[in-house]
């Protein structure tokens, strides 16, 4: 070890003389093997000791949490500081941790253990208030009497290391040394015996394995020898290779020769002016000659029989094939060949029609197989087919081919000129065709009729003097589109605002399409003119255009177009140099004319206001009908104060205004609301908003007057609250807000029988405040959301009586409100119908209510109402009746099951003798008709007495019970009921 560790020379050195000995690679590796193996070993006892310590510690938190959950039970029950000290000496002598302290509250401390101030306390929560538990680790001496036993081990490890360096030197470094130094000797020359090695079965086997390589080498030189005399015997096979391509060459050329002289003669007959059948018997006769044969054929099959469709000579009579022979041919792949008595080289012609010696190939036109040339001859034994023989006849294949597609699309432009000069003679259009000068040299029968001129005459004339085109809103003649097409070489349109006048002088409105035409090479030739007649179309178009901006009914200005105008003015208005108004108009009673006389007397009684006020209205401005009863007046640089004059004279005007209906007359109003439109003037919609609210203004102030629209209006602002109440009431529908309640209907002087209740509904605020109706009923009729939120309760009631018990359905009755505008939609029946279906309901537990306001102002609808819902088994109620001040008359027809009785007289019958004489007459009227009666607003027992005392058979009020709330179950999400507020805009 001394003598590697100094380099010393020994027989097995590499170290050359004269220079310094220095240590072999191969043991500085060991050395820094042994180093880094050193190192691991002490890391890893560091580790295993790290990892023992935190075993420890982790154990002793364990055991004083454990410790902690077992104290928690006597600390709570307040046990005395001896038995608590007990349990701590307990815990402590079971050897996991030292000492163990316990301290709580009035800095009470209970410490049993050791006192080891170089231990540190470990501090676990108590599950107690206020008490803490710390225990003291117990003292881990014992891991350090291991970490002692480090340098033992690397000792240890430092032996085994060098004993394993000296077993490398002497086994496998001396042996691998020898090794190298023969082969060296080998590759320098100097010995080329085979290697000796002293050494391990593996040297012996290395120097056995380069032995073997080294005998390779000598075979291979050997190989390299024998591989020059086969390039020499290459070499002389490729001189041959040479001699034999360029015969090749020097026969292809004799070919290409060939070739360029039948080019020639082709190109002679191409030239020639002939028929184009003329031009394939001269090709078949030279095919005939460039093959020594004698005559040729091309036929075809058609309807199972053999067409001959050209030979040569024409003169002689030729052997024909049969229809199998021909048929092989057009389903072979390539030429069939016979040449003398060879036997063809396509076995499957057997026909004994076939010639002696013939080339057979099939000529395609369009691209499919429809002929077969044979080119034949009837000498037995002619000269043998060569391969230049066969191309040639392929060319000729080609040519033929060629010519006869010339000749099938000649056939073809001819059968498509004779249909095109057909179709031109049929067609609606008008088509002129020119020269590349605008000449005219075509016409058909229908340019003849719109220009008034017979083709002969328009033959040579200048297409600017056969086509008189004008503008027909400016009647201005506009440039030749013929002369323009030609100029700018690209297709001219024109399409609208077009006429043509005729030599005859009358005018047709077209549609034209001018677009150049070119020859073969690109250039231009002429054009086309195309000229469609749309008269008919195009005076459809102007009434379509009228009635899609005017009412068909009064003729006057539609909606649409109102505000399109109206959109005009508010942006000159805005300008600041004009200024106009807008009058909102509506007519007052027209409901009545037509709930009582029908639509047609509506219809004409609009026609006839339209009349009425057309003819108090300038020419400058527009009246407009903008739906149902409502009309609109836009007059132009008109300030307020002649605005209002207008606005007055359209007043008395309708004021005076009578409408006869079959010998009845009907006297109507009308409500108008003005708005200026000046610079400051907002959007369209606020405008029309302006307006709306304007005339509802002027209907609430007693309708026949001009209410002049002003922003600080107090009508403008309760108009604008009940938009904002419009907003509540979309938005409670569609977020679930509304809230129902129900009130017991008692039975009073009837014997109790199926309970019933009257269905009220609430409004729930965005807070969780309820409204009462009173506050959001009447934005709910004014923007007529009343239909909406009676179908919601419908729908909801319905839903909740689908929840309760079997039992309970049909023990209750439930009354639902129905609102005037309910009563007029010819859907609810339906809707109703389905619902009852839908939640499997009896009709026989709905009662619906009407007020009697309602049912006058629709009579007959409500009638008619009443008894499609008294078919299906619903009853019906008169709610407030007598508050209408109505004759008793309508109720013979009015099939009722109760009658309630206005609460205005309720409340006050006590003291009011009118008020019962008013009560005691409904009940008298009701009963007589077979009407049962209900009594609302009954607030007192005195009431009650008095009631039944009467005869009335129901009472409802606050004294016989307060509304209670339906549970209905249904929530939206806080999601939903975001994203459905911004859409309201709120």
């Amino acid at each position: 070890m001394k003598q590697i560790m100094q380099g010393s020379d020994t027989p097995n050195s590499d170290a050359s003389p004269g220079k310094r000995a220095s240590m072999p690679l191969m043991w500085r590796f060991l050395f820094l093997l042994m180093a880094i193996l050193a190192m691991v070993t002490a890391l890893v006892i560091g580790l295993h000791l790290s990892d023992e310590r935190h075993g420890v510690e982790e154990a002793q938190t364990h055991y004083l949490e454990w410790v902690a959950e077992r104290l928690a039970v006597p600390l709570r029950e307040h046990r005395p500081v001896s038995e608590l000290r007990r349990l701590l000496a307990a815990y402590a002598d079971a050897g996991v941790v030292e000492a163990l302290l316990l301290s709580g509250p009035d800095n009470q401390r209970i410490e049993v253990g050791g006192q080891d101030p170089a231990q540190a306390w470990i501090d676990v929560p108590m599950a107690v208030d206020g008490w803490f538990l710390f225990g003291r680790a117990r003292n881990s001496a014992h891991i350090g009497g291991v970490s002692n036993l480090i340098p033992v081990y690397l000792l240890l490890f430092l032996a085994a290391a060098g004993l394993i360096g000296w077993i490398v030197h002497r086994y496998f470094a001396a042996p691998l040394r020898q090794l190298t130094r023969s082969v060296e000797r080998i590759g320098s020359g100097e010995n080329s015996g085979p290697l000796a090695v002293d050494g391990s079965n593996e040297f012996r086997m290395l120097a056995s394995f380069i032995n073997r390589l080294l005998s390779h080498c000598d075979g291979q030189r050997n190989y390299l020898q024998q591989a020059l005399v086969s390039v020499r015997d290459s070499r002389e096979r490729l001189e041959q290779t040479v001699r034999e391509r360029t015969e090749s060459l020097e026969k292809t050329a004799r070919a290409l020769r060939r070739r360029e002289v039948l080019l020639q003669e082709y190109a002679e007959v191409t030239s020639q002016h002939i028929e184009l059948r003329g031009r394939i018997r001269e090709l078949m006769r030279l095919a005939c000659r460039m093959l020594s044969l004698h005559y040729g054929l091309i036929v075809n099959v058609r309807e199972g029989a053999l067409n001959i469709i050209e030979r040569y000579p024409l003169g002689r009579n030729l052997p024909l094939p049969d229809i199998a022979f021909v048929k092989d041919v057009l389903r072979a792949e390539g030429p069939l060949v016979r040449s003398g008595s060879q036997d063809s080289e396509s076995p499957n012609i057997t026909s004994e029609a076939a010639p002696a010696a013939f080339v057979a190939l099939p000529l395609e036109v369009f691209g499919r197989r429809n002929f077969a040339l044979l080119i034949a001859s009837d000498v037995t034994a002619p000269a043998p087919f060569s391969r230049e023989d066969i191309s040639l006849l392929a060319l000729f294949r080609d040519w033929m081919s060629a010519t006869l597609t010339n000749e099938a699309q000649e056939r073809l432009i001819f059968r498509q000129k004779e249909r095109a000069q057909v179709t031109l003679e049929s067609i609606t259009e008008a088509v002129i065709t020119t020269d590349k000068r605008g000449i005219v040299d075509y016409m058909n029968p229908v340019a003849e009729m719109l220009t008034g001129r017979s083709e002969a005459e328009a033959r040579g004339l200048p297409a600017a003097d056969l086509l008189h085109l004008l503008r027909e809103s400016s009647r201005e003649a506009i440039e030749n589109p013929v002369m323009r097409c030609l100029r700018m070489q690209k297709v001219v349109v024109l399409a609208e605002d077009l006429l043509l006048r005729s030599e005859k002088g009358k005018e047709y409105a077209v549609e034209g399409s001018f677009a150049p035409i070119r020859d073969r090479r690109g250039d231009l030739s002429g054009t086309v003119t195309i000229l469609h007649d749309v008269s008919q179309a195009r005076e459809m178009a102007t009434r379509l255009s009228y009635h899609a901006s005017h009412d068909a009914l009064t003729g006057l200005c539609n909606r649409r177009e109102f505000e399109t105008r109206l959109k005009a003015a508010l942006d000159s208005a805005r300008g600041g140099k004009h200024t106009h108004a807008l009058l909102y108009m509506d007519l007052d009673q027209f409901k009545i004319v037509n709930d009582t006389s029908g639509h047609t007397a509506g219809d004409n009684l609009l026609k006839q206001i339209a009349d009425e006020l057309q003819r108090h209205i300038d020419d400058d401005d527009t009246l407009a009908r903008l739906g149902g009863d409502e009309f609109g007046v836009l007059l132009l640089d008109c300030d307020v104060s002649h605005a209002q004059l207008v606005a007055d004279r359209l007043l008395q005007a309708v004021k005076a205004f009578r409408f006869v209906w079959r010998h009845r007359t009907f006297e109507v109003g009308m409500s108008i609301g003005l708005v200026p439109i000046g610079r400051g003037c907002g959007h369209l919609s606020q405008l029309m908003s302006a307006a709306d609210t304007a005339c509802y203004a002027a209907k609430n102030e007693g309708r026949n007057r001009v209410h002049l629209y002003e922003v600080d209006d107090a009508a403008v602002t309760q108009h604008r609250g009940m938009m904002e109440w419009a907003v509540t009431i979309n938005a409670a529908l569609q977020l679930n807000r509304f809230v129902l309640f129900r009130q017991p209907i008692q039975a009073l002087s009837a014997p109790a029988g199926k309970r019933h209740y009257e269905i009220l509904l609430r409004l729930r605020r965005e807070d969780g405040s309820l409204v009462e109706p009173g506050h959001f009923i009447p934005a709910a009729e004014r923007f007529d959301m009343m239909p909406a939120v009676d179908r919601w309760v419908i729908r909801s009631v319905c839903k909740y009586l689908a929840a309760q018990p079997e039992d309970e359905r049909d023990t209750i009755d439930y009354s639902i409100n129905l609102s005037g505008a309910s009563v007029d939609d010819k859907t609810l029946l339906e809707f109703i119908t389905n619902i009852f279906i839908e939640f499997a309901i009896n009709p026989a537990t709905i009662c619906f209510e009407i007020t009697e306001t309602a049912a006058i102002s629709s009579l007959h609808r409500a009638i008619e109402l009443v008894r499609e819902l008294r078919s299906i088994g619903c009853k019906f109620s008169l709610d407030d009746f007598g508050a209408g001040f109505s004759s008793f008359s309508y109720l013979k027809n009015f099939p009722l099951d109760y009658l309630k009785i206005d609460g205005a007289f309720i409340s006050g019958i006590i003291d009011d003798p009118v008020d019962q004489a008013m009560v005691k007459a409904i009940n008298d009227v009701g009963h007589t008709m077979g009407i049962e009666t209900i009594a609302e607003y009954v607030e007192s027992e005195e009431i009650s007495m008095l009631l039944r005392k009467i005869g009335v058979d129901y009472a409802q009020g606050f004294w016989i019970a307060r509304p209670e709330r339906l549970v209905l179950g249904e929530r939206v999400s806080m999601l939903e009921a975001k994203e459905i507020l911004s859409k309201s805009g709120r």
